[in-house]
């Protein structure tokens, strides 16, 4: 799917599971009553210089035994409810994303399962707190040089 608009979906933008592949390019996910996006049962995408805001939950999820999210360039922001992006139980690789103005934290990670792997350069501010870690999960493999955190204002 490439440079299309999903909004105003009664409950998510766009569900991805029981193994499907998803690829998605400059597409807008924005004002859905849940999340933007949502992997699960092996659902995967790779996104490149896509916008989540405005959604009533998270902007993205990889969760319930997702596939792999990867993605590069995008933006994630303006959450009001929850996190930018949650993983639990996936994978997922973020490279050169800009998440920020998120509820809680930019990104939130469960389970200590499956590890998540971020790819450094993205840049990360938020109101509260960077990572929310939950259950004892780690962040295996991942280094930050250029996230930002800034304080509540």
């Amino acid at each position: 799917m490439q440079a299309c608009v999903i909004h105003r979906g009664a409950q998510g933008g766009i569900l991805c599971h029981n193994g499907a592949r998803l690829s998605l390019h400059q597409i807008h996910c924005c004002n859905n009553a849940a999340s933007g996006l949502e992997l699960r049962s092996g659902g995967r995408a790779n996104l490149e210089g896509c916008h989540f805001y405005n959604n009533g939950r998270q902007g993205v999820m990889a969760w319930q035994g997702a596939g792999v999210l990867k993605a590069t360039n995008c933006e994630i922001h303006s959450h009001q409810m929850e996190s930018g992006v949650l993983v639990s139980e996936a994978k997922a690789i973020l490279h050169l994303c800009k998440i920020y103005g998120n509820y809680g934290a930019g990104l939130s990670h469960n389970k200590k399962e499956i590890y998540s792997s971020l790819n450094t350069r993205c840049i990360i501010i938020l109101r509260e707190f960077l990572f929310r870690i939950q259950d004892l999960a780690e962040l295996n493999d991942a280094i930050f040089t250029q996230t930002i955190q800034m304080g509540s204002s």
